[in-house]
């Protein structure tokens, strides 16, 4: 009776069916609702703890969908030494779809994932932190709200160097 064809986050309204041993008719409330809070990650890519690229794609499997502007506004980048939140941007189209063909993501779950980049390149070896804010609201309900930050720890790869010598074994070589 309670089932429903795709699990999201939200709120839910339930009639309140109940019979009395005495005639007298029961009065009061006859609906109760109950709210999910706010989408909450669920798991994450790459893990949390690794090791990152300066442009790193992040993709966030969420236990429902999301409101995109609440997103963008409450959750960021941070990194150790600069002093101010680094916004993020949504992926979409083809990168994203060729991302979650190669995790092997189905239709259900792509709509509770999301894929998102920090605005600008992030410095090698810096430790960073990507933060899933306060105030991201539920697609079905955007009423309902994050209200406890989620925090995921990762540090940027040193940058890629390369170095080559020649010896020369004769001089008129």
């Amino acid at each position: 009776a309670g089932d429903v064809a795709r699990p999201a986050a939200g709120e839910s309204t339930r009639p309140v069916a109940h019979e009395s041993s005495t005639p007298a008719a029961l009065t009061g409330t006859t609906e109760f609702s109950f709210g999910t809070g706010g989408p909450a990650i669920v798991s994450m890519q790459p893990d949390d703890g690794g090791q990152i690229a300066q442009d790193q794609f992040f993709l966030l499997r969420l236990n429902g969908a999301a409101v995109e502007a609440t997103v963008l506004a409450n959750a960021w980048c941070e990194v150790e030494g600069i002093g101010e939140r680094i916004g993020v941007r949504v992926i979409g189209g083809d990168a994203r779809e060729q991302l979650l063909k190669a995790r092997h993501i189905d239709e259900l779950q792509a709509e509770r994932s999301l894929v998102l980049t920090c605005q600008r390149p992030l410095p090698h070896v810096a430790a960073m932190r990507f933060v899933w804010g306060k105030g991201i609201g539920a697609a079905p309900n955007p009423k309902l709200t994050t209200r406890v930050e989620q925090r995921f720890r990762f540090t940027v790869r040193p940058a890629f160097t390369a170095e080559f010598s020649c010896v020369h074994h004769r001089a008129n070589a």
